[in-house]
């Protein structure tokens, strides 16, 4: 699954464009409250994960919410970019820092197998793989 840091085009003019990511240091981040540990960034440098903590500006159990946030100005989001493609594609947020984003973070979908799935868990688990871009799943839907 891959990760995007975004904001709008007036917070980056306001603030800056980070070129690394200790410039983040510096900035409004809305954070995921449901992540484990302190609030952070995750970055890969050289090769390696690099958690940035911060100081969140604004703190939400939804995705949803933040991205909401950022789109109003209030600070950067780090988001699954399947979440922010819409606003990326059309420059309402615009990613920075791409190639620190780390690249193995992963989406799991956890469910009973049963004999005969519904048709809706079946759908669900085929539209995941096809919009994660991901290899066939473990086992057989």
């Amino acid at each position: 699954m891959e990760l995007t840091l975004c904001a709008t085009p007036g917070y980056w003019a306001r603030r800056g464009i980070p070129q690394m990511p200790d410039d983040m240091r510096w900035h409004d981040v809305l954070t995921y409250s449901l992540s484990a540990g302190a609030p952070h960034i995750p970055f890969e440098v050289g090769g390696e994960p690099y958690n940035l903590p911060i100081c969140g500006r604004m703190d939400a159990n939804d995705s949803g919410t933040l991205v909401a946030a950022a789109l109003a100005g209030i600070g950067a989001v780090c988001v699954p970019a399947l979440l922010a493609r819409p606003y990326t594609e059309r420059g309402s947020l615009v990613p920075v820092l791409k190639e620190f984003m780390p690249s193995d973070i992963w989406l799991y979908a956890a469910y009973t197998q049963h004999r005969h799935n519904s048709a809706a868990l079946r759908a669900l688990l085929k539209l995941l793989e096809a919009r994660m871009g991901g290899s066939a799943l473990d086992h057989p839907i």
